[in-house]
């Protein structure tokens, strides 16, 4: 039926129940099957509402000993209740145990059978608790589905009976709002609402409420149609706003598009590890928002951790075809991640939620945070805005653009894609316990046009490098340093260049380079490194780390903590390394060295307590450098390899052991 103008259009009406009437301008009515707005219920009855009973209904309960039920009722009963979802009134429940008691129960309602029930249409109904936190839903709120009809529910408060199906579920322990239950219909069989709940322990007693308001099955399904290959779908702002409540796949060679305007509900978690709520298995998904109407994505009140929208997999038999998703104007507190060989175009996003990351917590960083994530995928972010968000980038040729990063981060991991990474024109600012870029793995290139203000440090490399024409800010941070350490277990992870920048490298942990990632660090002329207290640089196997300063230009390792000394800078088991115009100021034990050779030359070593120290089987040629204030200049301190030997070494203050 098409309504003209504004009209007032009686969907559904029956003896017990007011007709449920909306005003429409100018649409189309959807096709009601069935609707009960809970407003005229009838008078109390053992076995239900007398209203209900009369059409059909059936209320059944399995309770454990000591467990009482006060009849289903009309609500509100009392001052204080809640208003209605919609309409005047509702069905209203309680379960109780008396002080000092504690046991389950399970509470069904049975639907009439539905005249036209088929598969595909929709079934709604909104739920909640009392007003306070004294009285929630305690325990599951379930719709669920006997495939055959019948209508038997079992004998405990396990049973599930003939509802074999479970089509919705409300897990939420507390709502003190009105929720909606959503589901597909598989069929013409029977529906059914199930309550089951533990009463716990008190010693003033336990009583939890559930209110039910707006039970509607409609000839819509529940969520709109998904592309087929070769097909176009739109998610239009006439479907919105949109609830989903199963994984949806956008197919190979189907292309979804969702409208500006459209505002979608992520109302459940898919099982961990089953991938995205919305997963692009090598078609398109276009999010296309408007700056005035953009495309929201929002996170369902039951969702036990964020939802998320993906494209692509990590699975090697999706290569050529993992799919694209394009989004621009999306605001959105659920996450949006490509997978491997996918291609993912972000731009004027908004990813946030209201409340600041615990960065302690892993928990809270994995699964309640919003962001966008890529992991051997193409990445394209420009743009966007993260407030409380991460942007986690695996393994992916990326440009970061324009980005607002507010007590946010955008962590790059990189191993083994080695093409540097571009990011430019980004303001990184309010990260009060992490640095909000970083890096693990080769170089990154930081443009000019960065700003970091008000952030712990601006950067933190973790097995990372920069490129020599990156630009750091000198200012605008409680610590205006780059910090920087290995990545796991202190790894380096392949080549990466520490250039001078216009603030100092901080080195806060120990770095142990292996044998399995291809490490090598290159000291670039003019770098400082401050060391903090026990902190060290070792070599192993093929990993090097090179010191290559210049006569104008040295490198310096320097102590972080005036007086606190760091421990060494050593090497074993390397190629020849060679060590060129550096400063070592402040170790234990300056350069070191055990089964290698190594070269120190035109360095300085001051405030060591050994200057270099030539280990077991390790040789060390040091030649015009400067020893000064160090307890021991050079220690050989087993004859084992070559030893040491010096030419045109200057020592003051110190002396030579071998």
């Amino acid at each position: 039926m098409e309504i003209e103008h504004e009209e007032y259009y009686t969907l559904f009406s029956n003896e017990f129940g007011s007709p449920r009437t909306a005003l429409f301008t100018g649409s189309r009515v959807c096709g009601v099957l069935f609707f009960e707005g809970f407003d005229a219920v009838g008078t109390e009855g053992a076995g239900g509402p007398a209203g209900l009973v009369a059409n059909a209904w059936e209320f059944r309960r399995i309770l454990e000993p000591g467990v009482y039920h006060d009849s289903w009722r009309q609500g509100p009963w009392h001052a204080g209740q809640p208003g209605a979802w919609e309409g005047t009134g509702f069905l209203a429940g309680l379960d109780g145990v008396p002080p000092f008691a504690e046991g389950n129960f399970v509470e069904w309602i049975i639907l009439p059978p539905v005249a036209g029930q088929s598969a595909g249409q929709a079934f709604s109904a909104w739920v909640r608790g009392n007003s306070t936190s004294t009285f929630p839903i305690a325990g599951s709120v379930q719709v669920r589905y006997s495939p055959t009809g019948g209508t038997s529910t079992g004998a405990t408060t396990a049973s599930l009976g003939d509802f074999t199906q479970l089509l919705d579920e409300n897990s939420n322990g507390s709502l003190n709002q009105w929720e909606e239950l959503q589901a597909n219909i598989p069929g013409n069989g029977r529906i059914a609402i199930r309550w089951v709940g533990n009463l716990a322990f008190s010693f003033s007693g336990t009583s939890v409420n559930l209110l039910i308001d707006s039970l509607t099955i409609s000839n819509d399904s529940a969520t709109p149609p998904l592309p087929q290959p070769g097909e176009t779908i739109h998610w239009t702002t006439a479907l919105s706003p949109i609830h989903l409540i199963s994984q949806q796949v956008v197919p190979a060679g189907g292309t979804l598009i969702i409208d500006a305007g459209v505002q979608v509900f992520f109302d459940f978690n898919t099982p961990t590890f089953g991938g995205p709520e919305i997963h692009v298995a090598g078609g398109a998904l276009r999010l296309e928002g408007t700056a005035t109407a953009p495309v929201l994505l929002r996170r369902g009140i039951n969702t036990t951790r964020v939802p998320g929208v993906g494209v692509g997999s990590n699975l090697l038999e999706t290569v050529g075809n993992s799919g694209t998703v394009y989004a621009v104007h999306v605001d959105s507190d659920v996450s949006i991640g490509a997978g491997q060989s996918a291609l993912l175009t972000v731009r004027d996003r908004t990813f946030s939620r209201a409340t600041p990351i615990d960065w302690f917590s892993d928990t809270d960083s994995q699964w309640q945070t919003p962001g966008v994530s890529a992991h051997q995928a193409t990445l394209v972010l420009e743009n966007c805005n993260f407030h409380n968000a991460i942007a986690e980038i695996n393994d992916s040729l990326i440009t970061v653009s324009g980005c607002d990063f507010d007590n946010s981060r955008l962590h790059v991991v990189r191993f083994p894609i080695a093409q540097t990474v571009a990011i430019d024109g980004n303001n990184f600012r309010n990260s009060n316990v992490v640095a909000p870029f970083e890096l693990d793995g080769y170089d990154a290139h930081l443009g000019p046009n960065n700003v970091f203000t008000n952030n712990f440090a601006p950067i933190s490399l973790r097995g990372g490098g920069l490129t020599p024409d990156s630009v750091v800010p000198a200012i605008g941070n409680e610590y205006n340093r780059i910090f920087f350490t290995g990545s796991a277990n202190g790894e380096i992870v392949g080549p990466l260049h520490l250039p001078p920048m216009s603030v100092p490298y901080r080195q806060w942990a120990g770095i142990t380079m292996g044998q399995q990632f291809d490490g090598r660090i290159n000291y670039m002329p003019g770098t400082i490194v401050e060391m903090d207290p026990g902190t060290y640089v070792s070599s192993l196997g093929p990993a090097r780390a090179e010191v290559r300063g210049t006569p104008e230009a040295p490198v310096q390792f320097l102590q972080a903590v005036p007086g606190e000394r760091w421990i060494t800078f050593q090497t074993s088991n390397n190629p020849p390394l060679i060590i060129r115009n550096a400063i070592f100021d402040g170790g234990e034990f300056g350069v070191g060295g055990v089964d290698t050779k190594f070269t120190v030359h035109d360095c300085a070593f001051t405030n060591n307590i050994e200057g270099v120290r030539s280990g077991d089987y390790c040789g060390a040629n040091i030649s015009k450098s400067r020893f000064s204030n160090n307890a021991i200049g050079i220690h050989a301190i087993w004859g084992g390899g070559q030893g040491a030997g010096a030419e045109g070494v200057f020592y003051e203050h110190g002396r030579f052991e071998q």
